[in-house]
């Protein structure tokens, strides 16, 4: 038995005796009993119950020292148990505390490496922030670093950034893309990129923000927007002259086909006025002969008959001449449907178009020509006669009422140089840099266009030719071309 639980018992029993003892004298103690007989009684009970308190107490010393190496030995192994557990327990917690620490290492490492500026915030306050950023918003981390984000953003952004944190709000967990307009403590903008998601950040749930300055991509994105626009425009100049030039080389088969219907019967009328005028020459020289007699000769309303008739032959003869210079004309413009390049004489398709033109003119513009010695030019006579029509006739709707038109031609520096000038009211000046845009035109809705210019310098620029244009609001205005005499490309 335990050392511990027999001591514990011989001590309860012992106890228990002289509780006892104690209990019997008490009751005895006025009964006729010999008191010695009683007294002896109670000196045996209380020496039995000595005894078993110092048999217990003998056999408790005899055993203690066994059992006390036991004890120790049993403590001090769970004594080395225990600080074997305590010292994998704090081997373990020093790894983990390297490990956080490398992690924090790292952490720090990538967030102020990163090329992407980086916010950590707490319901826009900024806890911290990497290099990135601070060179981005132009002020250092520390100055960064307790300021709210909104201070970072232009006011029409802050009201994006405030729908942003009530959509935070609403969806904490939700990831958030947007782009706003950064500013800096000098006033200066710039365009960003940015992206907020949940982030944990020293046990405390907060929100990192990641943005870019896009300023060099939006600029890119509009440069190209730009550059596809210029080649929309072009697509659509190009397209339009194409359609105009198969517009007009449809109507040079046209003109040239009615030239040609128009030939057939003015020559049998100019052969037979030819005829007819002949004849009356011949019946006049017969009635005049001298073998006619007197009164024939001298007979008035013959005379006034023939008379007449040959002023009827010379109207015809002229009307006859102008009907076919009209024609020639005509076939001089049904070149436009000529697609090869030629060397063309310019004063040839000037005065050709000149004729078309005249019925814009008659009466009310007097047309000067100052014509230079100008070489053969080599180029596509219709697409150049085109040019000249549509400058000829923006020069005559520009003059309003009585004005003259000057066409001057001269070379230079190895170009055919023509100017078109008009004493008309000019161009506003705000108007010079848009006039050659396709569809701009200042004339009332159903006289222009606006195609006209814009195809005039294209086909000009096919040519490697220049446009210029001067005006003087009130005064009139100049339309220059400049073609070179050979080009380098004739296609």
């Amino acid at each position: 038995m335990n050392c511990r639980l027999w001591t514990l018992i011989s001590f309860v029993v012992t106890c228990v005796i002289l509780y006892g003892l104690v209990v019997l004298l008490d009751a005895l103690h006025g009964a006729d009993i010999n008191q010695t007989v009683l007294s002896r009684s109670v000196e045996i009970a209380a020496v039995v119950a000595g005894s078993l308190l110092i048999a217990a107490l003998v056999r408790v010393r005899l055993r203690t020292p066994i059992m006390l190496r036991e004890e120790v030995h049993s403590r001090t192994q769970r004594l080395a148990d225990s600080n074997e557990g305590l010292k994998s327990e704090i081997a373990e917690r020093k790894r983990a505390e390297i490990a956080l620490t490398e992690s924090e290492k790292r952490f720090r490492s990538l967030f102020h490496a990163t090329f992407e500026g980086l916010f950590i915030h707490d319901h826009g306050v900024i806890l911290d922030a990497n290099q990135a950023s601070a060179t981005m918003v132009g002020c250092e981390i520390g100055e960064a670093i307790g300021r709210n984000v909104m201070e970072f953003v232009t006011e029409e952004s802050k009201v994006k950034m405030g729908q942003l944190f009530e959509a935070l709000e609403r969806e904490p967990d939700a990831t958030r893309g947007f782009e706003l307009v950064a500013r800096r403590p000098d006033g200066t903008t710039f365009d960003i990129e940015v992206l907020a998601k949940p982030f944990v950040w020293k046990r405390r749930a907060v929100r990192v923000v990641a943005f870019r300055d896009i300023s060099d991509r939006k600029r890119a994105a509009e440069a190209l927007e730009q550059k596809v626009e210029e080649r929309t425009r072009e697509l659509h100049e190009k397209q339009t002259l194409l359609i105009q030039s198969e517009k007009m080389a449809t109507l040079g088969q046209l003109i040239a086909g009615v030239a040609h219907e128009i030939n057939t019967p003015l020559g049998a009328l100019r052969s037979n006025n030819d005829t007819f005028i002949r004849t009356m020459d011949r019946l006049l020289g017969i009635l005049t002969d001298e073998g006619m007699p007197e009164e024939v000769k001298s007979h008035r309303q013959l005379k006034r008959i023939f008379d007449s008739v040959d002023q009827l032959n010379e109207v015809s003869k002229e009307a006859t001449e102008r009907i076919v210079a009209i024609v020639g004309t005509l076939r001089a413009a049904a070149r436009l449907d000529q697609v090869e390049v030629d060397d063309v004489n310019l004063h040839e398709g000037l005065d050709s178009t000149l004729t078309l033109v005249h019925h814009q003119f008659k009466n009310r513009i007097e047309v000067h020509k100052h014509y230079g010695d100008l070489p053969l030019v080599s180029c596509h006579p219709s697409l150049i006669n085109q040019v000249f029509t549509n400058l000829l006739m923006n020069a005559g709707q520009a003059v309003e009422g009585e004005g003259a038109i000057h066409i001057t031609t001269f070379p230079e520096d190895g170009n055919a140089v023509i100017e078109v000038m008009d004493t008309g009211k000019g161009i506003e000046a705000d108007h010079l840099e848009k006039i050659f845009d396709p569809s701009f035109t200042t004339k009332d809705v159903g006289i222009g266009t606006g195609l006209g210019l814009s195809i005039v310098r294209q086909i000009i620029q096919d040519h490697q030719g220049i446009v210029e244009v001067e005006s003087d609001e009130g005064k009139g205005t100049t339309f220059r071309i400049k073609l070179p005499t050979y080009r380098t490309n004739k296609s």
